[in-house]
């Protein structure tokens, strides 16, 4: 695993110096590498024709989010959690039409 950005500088410090990470960097380099190598274990034990690999985006996103608060591609993800929730309860909400549910 590439730790070090391009000017040399390890890639944990340079997000630390920026004030980004919420954890030591000792702590945020273990996690990125254990999400890293779980990831790619998972995808491995996979059956090579059933493997989704959209799962290794969402890992890396997931570490990203666990150790800045931020998305990888640059947003708070505030929206998604909402939209999610939502959709989960759109179910117990009696008083929307088919159609209106299907539009949510």
């Amino acid at each position: 695993m590439n730790l070090m950005a391009p000017s040399g500088v390890p890639r944990a410090w340079a997000v630390a110096a920026a004030a980004r990470l919420r954890v030591p960097e000792e702590r945020a380099l273990s996690l990125f590498h254990a999400t890293a190598t779980g990831t790619i274990l998972t995808l491995l034990n996979q059956p090579e024709a059933h493997r989704d690999m959209t799962l290794s985006t969402e890992a890396r996103e997931a570490a990203i989010w666990a150790l800045t608060g931020e998305t990888g591609s640059g947003g708070s993800g505030e929206t998604v959690r909402p939209a999610i929730a939502l959709k989960a309860g759109l179910p117990a909400i009696k008083m929307l039409s088919e159609g209106e549910r299907l539009l949510l």
